[in-house]
C-alpha cells in the first residue's frame, strides 16, 4: 500500500498547476512554426513539466506500507551433554531421532518454520545429530537464549529434549520463559549400579616440601556394601593409597590423602578408583587435581586509618589468589610489630587527617610500590606532597558521584572485553570535587565520567615514582562495585584488581620480548590465547617480527607454531589442546639478538556429567507445566506427533512502514527528462529553439 504525503498543504498542488499554465501560455501564446496539433502538443507538455516541476517542490513522501506473512515457529533443542549418551538407549536416541526427521518434515509441510539446536548453539537441520560431548549442563542458559533470540518472533511451541540433570547455572524450574514449552525426558530415573568420584578438594596453590591435602569424594549406588581402593597417582607412580569400605546406606565417604608438595610450576595428580565389578562405568573412577607448587607467597600490606567496607571489597581479592599474603593493619587497633618486607602497601585513606595516623607512613620504605585509595578522610596536602603522580586540591566539602570510563591508550596490562562491560554498568563513587594537576609520569586507566559526560580527569592510574611503581584511586566506594558485580554473577571486579595488584607487586621487567598466554588456565574446548611484545632498546613497542612457538605436553609430544605479530594483532590463537599441563616457549630474534620466553599453562576438563547419570523427569515435567506444555517420555512420541498436529497455524502478519522523497524516484525523474526532451525534440525538429 502507497500514500502520498506532503510537506506543505496539497492543496498548494491547484497553484502549482495555474503557475505551470501560466508559464506554457506565455511561452505558446503566439503562433509557432509547427502544424496546430504540435502547438497544442508542445503547450501540454510544457503544461506537465512545470505542474511537476512545482509538484516535487512541495516535498511530496511516498509511504510505503508492506505487509509479509510470518509462519510459526517450532524450535528443537537437544541436550547435547555427555549424561544423555551414557544413560540413555542408543537405539532409542535412534529411533527418536528419525521419528523426529518426520515429524519436522510434516510440521514444514503444514506451515511451520521448524529449527533445531543443540546446548552449544549450533544449529542443523537434521543432517547431523548430536555428538553428545558436552561436557556440563546448563538448561536456563539455553532456554534464556532461546527466548532472547526469538523475542518478538512468531514462536508457537519449543521442545526440550535432555534427561533434566542440570548441573550448571539456575535451576530452571523456578524460573518463566516467554514461550510454550513441552518437553520430552530421556535417560534413566532409575540409579545405575556405579562407583565414582563425585569432586575433589584441594588447594590449587601449594609451597614446595610442605604438606598439602587432597580430599575425594567417593561415591557409589546399587552395592549392598562395597570395597573402594581410592589412589593417588603422579608420573604414572601411585604416590598415596586407601581402601574404604562404603556400606548399602553409606553413599559418599570423604578420603583425604596429605602429600607432599614437590618440585615447581604445575603438577599434576590423578585420583582415581579400582574398577569394581559390576558398576555402569568406568568414565567417571577418576578425576585430575592440578597445584602449582612455588617458593613463597607475595607479601601485601594494607594501612588504613580507620575501618572501611572498601577494605573488605579487597580483602576478597587476594581470597581468590592464593599467591599472596595480606597484612591489613589499621591504626588504632593493630599494633605495628612486622619484620616482613612487603612487596606492595595499600595505603587506604591515607594520608589521614584524622589523628597521628600518618606516623604509619614513615615505616614503609620509600622503595616499596604504593597504591593509595582516596577518600573523605584524606590528607589532600599531604597526599600531593608524596604520592609523586598529581597534586589535588579540594574546593569543596562535599564529593562528586562520578563513573568509571575505560582508558583505551592504557597498555600495561590487558582489558578484556568482559572487564570493559562491567566498568560500563557499574554504580557511581565518591571523588573529591576540587582541581587536579596530572604529572607526565601518571597513566590513566579509567577516566570519570558524569554523567553522559566523559572528562579529562583521572579516577584511576599508575606511574612510576622513581623506581617504585605507584597507583592512586580517586574515590570511595569499591564496595558497592563489587555488591554490584556479585548481584550480576560476575567475577570481573576481583579478575580486573587482581590485574592491577599484580602488575604493582611485580618486580620491573625491562625484558625486550615478552610471550605468554593471557590467562594461565583454560577450559577443555576453549580457543587459548598467546598475546607477544616486542621492544627496541630504549623500550618502545615494535612488531612485524617472527615469533617461533613450541608447546610440549605432559606426554613430551611438541607442537610448533610461527606468526606474526602486527599493531593491529599481537595475538596468536591455538585449539583443540586436550586437557593438562602445557609448558610452551617463544622464541624470536629482535636486533641480531635471539630472545626467548618460556612458561606454562593449564586446560582443565569439566567433570560434572558423568557423577550423576540419574534422570530428572520431575524437572522437565514441572518446565512443561509452567509453560503451558506437556512432557513426554521418549517412548510418547506418538502422542507429541498427535499433539504437535493440532498446533495453531495461523501466519502473522507483519507490517513495514517507509517513507520515501518523491524527488529519490529515479523513474519520475526519467519521465521528467523524457517529457522535456520530447518538447525540446519536437521545437528543434520544426525549427525552433
Amino acid at each position: 500500500m502507497t500514500k502520498i504525503l506532503f510537506e506543505y498543504s496539497p492543496w498548494l498542488l491547484i497553484p502549482a498547476a495555474g503557475i505551470g499554465f501560466l508559464f506554457a501560455w506565455l511561452l505558446y501564446s503566439k503562433k509557432g512554426p509547427w502544424p496546430e496539433n504540435v502547438h497544442k502538443l508542445l503547450f501540454g507538455l510544457r503544461v506537465v513539466v512545470f505542474t511537476l516541476i512545482a509538484f516535487l517542490m512541495l516535498g511530496p513522501l511516498l509511504r510505503q506500507i508492506e505487509n509479509y506473512f510470518e509462519k510459526p515457529e517450532i524450535i528443537i533443542a537437544w541436550d547435547n551433554s555427555l549424561s544423555v549418551n551414557a544413560g540413555t538407549d542408543s537405539l532409542a536416541l535412534n529411533s527418536l531421532k528419525e521419528r523426529l526427521v518426520s515429524d519436522a518434515n510434516a510440521w514444514r509441510e503444514n506451515g511451520f518454520e521448524v529449527n533445531i539446536q543443540t546446548f552449544d548453539g549450533e544449529k542443523n537441520a537434521f543432517e547431523g545429530f548430536p555428538d553428545f560431548t558436552s561436557r556440563q549442563t546448563n538448561l536456563h542458559e539455553q532456554l534464556k537464549k532461546i527466548e532472547e533470540q526469538s523475542r518478538g518472533k512468531n514462536l508457537r511451541q519449543v521442545l526440550l529434549i535432555s534427561d533434566g540433570i542440570n548441573n550448571a547455572g539456575l535451576n530452571p524450574s523456578f524460573q518463566l520463559y516467554g514461550f510454550n514449552l513441552s518437553t520430552v525426558g530421556l535417560g534413566d530415573t532409575i540409579p545405575k549400579k556405579d562407583v565414582f568420584i563425585s569432586s575433589l578438594r584441594f588447594n590449587k596453590i601449594s609451597y614446595k616440601g610442605s604438606m598439602f591435602p587432597i580430599v575425594a569424594e567417593v561415591a557409589q549406588n546399587g552395592y549392598s556394601g562395597v570395597f573402594i581402593q581410592v589412589k593417588v597417582i603422579k608420573g604414572g607412580q601411585t604416590i598415596a593409597s586407601q581402601i574404604v569400605f562404603l556400606d548399602a546406606g553409606e553413599n559418599f565417604k570423604s578420603v583425604e590423602f596429605l602429600i607432599e608438595a614437590q618440585g615447581e610450576g604445575l603438577q599434576t595428580y590423578q585420583i582415581a578408583i579400582d574398577p569394581v565389578e559390576g558398576e555402569f562405568t568406568t568414565e567417571n573412577n577418576q578425576k585430575s587435581a592440578f597445584v602449582e607448587v612455588i617458593e613463597a607467597k607475595q607479601q601485601i600490606l594494607l594501612v588504613a586509618s580507620a575501618p572501611h567496607p572498601d577494605i573488605k571489597a579487597l580483602r576478597s581479592v587476594f581470597d581468590q589468589n592464593e599467591s599472596y599474603e595480606l597484612t591489613i593493619h589499621i591504626h588504632g587497633i593493630d599494633d605495628w610489630n612486622y619484620s616482613t618486607e612487603f612487596d606492595l602497601a595499600i595505603l587506604h585513606q591515607m594520608p589521614s587527617r584524622i589523628g597521628d595516623a600518618n606516623s604509619l607512613l614513615d615505616r614503609i620504605p620509600s622503595t616499596t610500590p604504593k597504591w593509595f585509595i582516596l577518600g573523605s578522610q584524606t590528607d589532600l596536602n599531604l597526599f600531593s606532597q608524596m604520592n609523586g603522580l598529581m597534586e589535588l586540591r579540594r574546593n569543596s566539602p562535599q564529593p562528586d558521584r562520578v563513573f568509571p570510563a575505560y582508558s583505551p591508550n592504557y597498555d600495561r596490562f590487558i582489558f578484556e572485553t568482559e572487564q570493559r562491560d562491567f566498568l560500563r554498568n557499574l554504580p557511581p563513587v565518591a571523588v573529591p570535587f576540587g582541581e587536579y594537576k596530572i604529572y607526565p609520569n601518571a597513566e590513566i586507566m579509567l577516566f570519570q565520567r558524569v554523567g553522559n559526560v566523559l572528562t579529562d580527569r583521572p579516577l584511576l592510574m599508575t606511574g612510576m615514582v622513581g623506581d617504585a611503581k605507584t597507583a592512586v584511586m580517586i574515590g570511595e566506594g569499591l564496595w558497592n562495585w563489587r555488591l554490584d558485580n556479585i548481584k550480576r554473577e560476575g567475577k570481573e571486579f576481583d579478575q580486573l584488581f587482581s590485574k592491577l595488584i599484580q602488575y604493582l607487586a611485580a618486580r620491573e621487567d625491562n625484558r625486550k620480548f615478552r610471550f605468554y598466554p593471557i590467562k594461565n588456565e583454560w577450559d577443555e574446548g576453549e580457543t587459548i590465547i598467546f598475546e607477544s611484545e616486542g621492544y627496541n632498546d630504549i623500550l618502545e613497542k615494535i612488531y612485524n617480527y617472527q615469533v617461533d612457538i613450541r608447546l610440549r605436553n605432559e606426554a613430551d609430544s611438541v607442537m610448533e607454531y610461527t606468526y606474526e605479530p602486527t599493531a593491529s594483532s599481537a595475538r596468536y590463537r591455538v585449539s583443540g589442546l586436550k586437557p593438562g599441563i602445557y609448558r610452551y616457549e617463544g622464541r624470536t630474534s629482535l636486533q641480531g639478538n635471539t630472545e626467548v620466553d618460556r612458561g606454562e599453562f593449564l586446560v582443565t576438563r569439566r567433570e560434572v556429567e558423568l557423577s550423576n547419570l540419574t534422570a530428572n523427569h520431575g524437572l522437565m515435567r514441572t518446565m512443561a507445566n509452567n509453560h503451558g506444555g506437556k512432557y513426554y517420555d521418549i517412548n510418547e512420541i506418538d502422542a507429541l506427533s498427535a499433539d504437535f498436529k493440532n498446533l495453531d497455524t495461523t501466519q502473522r502478519i507483519i507490517s513495514e512502514e517507509a517513507f520515501l522523497p518523491a524527488n529519490r524516484l529515479l523513474w519520475l525523474f526519467l519521465l521528467l527528462v523524457l517529457i522535456a526532451g520530447t518538447e525540446w525534440f519536437l521545437r528543434k525538429y520544426y525549427g525552433s529553439y
